[in-house]
């Protein structure tokens, strides 16, 4: 399929806005788009003109992604469906894009596969009691995938609703009852995930960590958080967030933490076996709680944005507590670029793991 893939590839992201009817606004070698995957009160979906990659900055997790990334996200697809899609579709391939330019695969990517699956309300139901998930909780589960990506959704039992936040009911392993929770986008996603990738003693322990923080956006978080799992060499059972919460659903006791802007420069950190979050990530996780157990912060402004720093540094109690602003940026043209260099990755290696961390001059633009 290499052939066809790069193919696939190399259709312009523009074409495929402009067929699905959405204008966008050149600006400075990208074109601004409303996003496709969420409701945009302003343009949020930057596609570069130069590499023909796209990037949601209302946080779908879209991300340097590429034509067949986008398409496994909006349809559902596999990557080999999203390819034939595209390629027996109206829009054709053009030449011309960056020579060379590394796929990022989007976070969708891993759990697109059996998507076609939860489309169907009876396949399913099927689904759900091999998962094991009795009758009594799959009748009391009101789940739903979007049709079309449009202001309405469908349930499993088939019944059409207008688009906003919804609430349903999940398993509970712990106390073996239903519950509800809030979802919101990627719930197709997050259901799947939650029950086919983890096994039983992760749910349980998912489930006592949600209990324990008051987490309810499961489909949010498992979504946003899938990224650094599967990024990760070392694929800790529990990820993310859940780095700071114990199996007892206390907080944990780190010697520090690095809390970083975006997903990228948390999965880099993560994969070199040092513990790291994503800001982004965290969704409405209380870190002044987390993070009662680590004595050493450190914010790594990953994205020159200072304004993540300052939300985090709101949110994180400083008694007893060494909290410092990493910006290591400098000399970088972005995050990506950032994680490649050696000299980020030499850096990292001046932080062993159980000691304390002493402050690096050069880059540390704050120290508190």
């Amino acid at each position: 399929m290499g052939a066809d893939f790069e193919r696939a590839r190399n259709i312009p992201i523009t074409s495929i806005m402009e067929a699905m009817g959405h204008t966008g606004k050149s600006s400075g070698g990208w074109v601004m788009y409303n996003c496709p995957l969420h409701q945009d009160d302003k343009p949020s979906f930057a596609v570069s003109q130069v590499t023909n990659r796209c990037t949601c900055f209302g946080g779908c997790g879209l991300e340097h992604s590429s034509s067949i990334d986008l398409v496994m996200a909006l349809m559902g697809l596999s990557e080999k469906e999203a390819v034939e899609y595209l390629l027996n579709g109206k829009i054709t391939p053009a030449t011309g894009f960056k020579a060379g330019y590394k796929s990022i695969p989007s976070e969708t990517a891993p759990l697109s596969k059996i998507d076609p699956t939860l489309k169907n309300p009876r396949l399913a139901d099927q689904y759900f009691g091999a998962r094991g998930i009795t009758q009594e909780w799959r009748s009391a589960l009101k789940f739903g995938t979007s049709v079309n990506f449009s202001q309405k959704w469908t349930d499993l039992g088939g019944t059409v609703h207008e688009w906003s936040t919804r609430r349903y009911t999940l398993p509970d392993f712990i106390n073996g009852t239903v519950r509800q929770v809030e979802m919101r986008r990627d719930d197709a996603d997050a259901m799947r995930y939650f029950n086919e990738e983890l096994s039983e003693a992760d749910r349980r322990l998912v489930t006592e960590a949600m209990q324990a923080s008051g987490i309810d956006h499961v489909a949010e978080f498992l979504a946003g958080q899938r990224y650094l799992r599967w990024k990760s060499p070392h694929k800790p059972s529990i990820w993310g967030a859940w780095l700071l919460i114990g199996q007892d659903g206390r907080p944990k006791e780190l010697p520090y933490i690095f809390i970083t802007e975006g997903k990228i420069c948390a999965a880099s950190i993560l994969s070199q076996g040092y513990p790291a979050i994503a800001h982004k990530t965290t969704f409405g996780v209380n870190l002044g709680a987390a993070l009662r157990g680590v004595n050493n912060i450190f914010i790594v402004r990953d994205r020159g944005d200072a304004r993540i720093a300052d939300n985090t540094f709101s949110e994180i109690p400083t008694s007893g507590k060494t909290v410092m602003i990493l910006d290591p940026l400098h000399g970088y043209g972005d995050s990506n670029d950032m994680v490649k260099d050696a000299k980020w990755r030499d850096f990292l290696q001046t932080f062993p793991m159980g000691q304390v961390i002493s402050p690096i001059d050069n880059l540390i633009k704050e120290v508190w």
